[in-house]
């Protein structure tokens, strides 16, 4: 009880203390009840007093900016570009983050009027005159209108060049321009007539991105299953029927992966993929190529707003079809003249693993005879073992197991080999220990030895 009391005393000193402290350095009213000035817009921004002072005091300023920044929104006109873009683009942002209220160029000629702190907070109060903000924003609207309709003459006069890369940057450039201003008119005078440049630019970025097309150089290709492509698959980007350098497209292999999704298209237009060996067991695979256009975005302008407007614009797509053929695997087994229907056993295994792995089994001699038809062996499995007599001890005898196995393809070249020599089979007669060490081969032959010869292909 007696160390309770001072802690008791100790807490109420400092309440005290900090009621003291807050007599002296009272809370002015804006603090507690936000003033109306007329004329004016006023922010104000607090932040806790964490970190370091201009760490806290930046904190309450980006609030304050904020504040001040929401009395100003305004409607999005119906007939705006920003409408457009948010109905037809699926592209939403609020008000607050479409002006880039960071920038002390958006609220150009704000005063700082007060600022405040307690022990815990620190508060900021910022204000502008309407009229001054009104004329600061038609500054800055009528700058940024002249330099989208810049962009946007060169954005055309590129298109007509042909040179479609150039004219969706410059058109991209334009609408970043006109960020702030999207939701609102953005008619000028020429000497033609008048026109909206945010919807001219937005046009043009349609009408550019639609003449783009992108089509495979062969719609379908053959491969047999574990063999790779003849040649790599083609795609040819053109506008307006002319090819398109550094055109960036992203392809997609339903089979798997590749080793490379992105490429840009070369003086000709082309981008070329080949995804490798094929083992998938489907029929069919497909090699998707689409128009990368958030990278074309990403590349021309540095806003996340105005590119996740191209991005949201269907691209060109195309396809080409892959079509998987089973590969026919000759299996051949060495003869045991002396131990009928071993073989055939191996032989029906094999078989059996060869329908796993999607590939149509034949018999060696059955293959020769369909090479001679044009539809031979495309890879031939080769089994030989054979037994060597081991250690007897008593009535028990014993025998070993010696096998190799290779698969090679249709010119006979190796493609994997694996040797089995750890076999022994015990009995009381010879054929009974044949029978157990043949037994196991089988076992071995079911387990990995087998798929590990027919995984390095297929």
């Amino acid at each position: 009880m007696r160390y309770l009391l001072p802690l008791v005393l100790l807490f109420l000193f400092g309440c005290a203390a900090s009621e003291k402290a807050e007599d002296v350095n009272p809370a002015p009213h804006w603090v507690k009840n936000r003033p109306v000035v007329e004329g004016h817009y006023i922010g104000i921004g607090s932040a806790r007093k964490v970190g370091m002072k201009h760490e806290y005091v930046a904190e309450a300023r980006k609030n304050a900016l904020q504040d001040m920044a929401s009395q100003i929104a305004s409607r999005v006109s119906s007939t705006s570009v920003l409408n457009t873009i948010e109905n037809s683009y699926g592209v939403s942002e609020s008000y607050s983050e479409r002006i880039e209220i960071e920038s002390d160029s958006y609220l150009e000629g704000f005063e700082p009027v007060d600022y405040y702190q307690s022990r815990g907070q620190y508060w900021i109060y910022y204000r502008i005159s309407k009229q001054e903000y009104r004329r600061n924003e038609m500054e800055r609207r009528e700058k940024a209108l002249e330099s989208a309709l810049s962009k946007y003459r060169s954005a055309r006069d590129e298109a007509a060049s042909r040179r479609p890369m150039e004219a969706i940057a410059f058109s991209l450039e334009g609408l970043e321009k006109l960020k702030g201003f999207l939701g609102k008119n953005l008619k000028v005078e020429t000497k033609q007539d008048s026109m909206d440049v945010g919807g001219e630019l937005l046009g043009l970025l349609r009408e550019i991105t639609s003449a783009l097309s992108l089509s495979p150089v062969e719609k379908q290709v053959e491969v047999k299953r574990g063999s790779s492509l003849s040649h790599p698959l083609k795609f040819r980007v053109t506008y307006k029927g002319q090819p398109v350098s550094d055109v960036p497209v992203t392809l997609d292999y339903s089979g798997g992966y590749l080793k490379s999704s992105l490429k840009k298209t070369d003086e000709k237009g082309m981008v070329s993929v080949a995804p490798g060996r094929l083992t998938s067991g489907r029929k069919r695979e497909k090699m998707g190529a689409a128009i990368d256009h958030e990278s074309i975005a990403v590349e021309a302008v540095s806003d996340v707003f105005i590119r996740s407007i191209l991005k949201n614009i269907e691209p060109a797509g195309a396809a080409s079809h892959i079509r998987i053929q089973a590969p026919v695997l000759a299996v051949e087994v060495s003869s045991l003249k002396d131990m009928p229907g071993y073989d055939d056993k191996v032989r029906g295994l094999c078989r059996r693993k060869a329908g796993q792995y999607h590939l149509v089994p034949t018999d060696g001699e059955i293959a020769d005879q369909d090479y001679d038809r044009g539809r031979g062996r495309d890879y031939s499995l080769h089994i030989t073992y054979s037994f060597q007599p081991g250690e007897s001890a008593g009535s028990l005898t014993s025998v070993y197991l010696g096998s190799e196995l290779r698969l090679t393809d249709s010119k006979g070249k190796l493609v994997a080999r694996n040797e089995i020599s750890d076999i022994k089979g015990v009995g009381h007669t010879v054929k009974e220990a044949r029978e157990k060490a043949f037994q196991s081969f089988l076992t071995r032959l079911k387990g990995r030895s087998l798929d590990r010869l027919l995984d390095e292909r297929f």
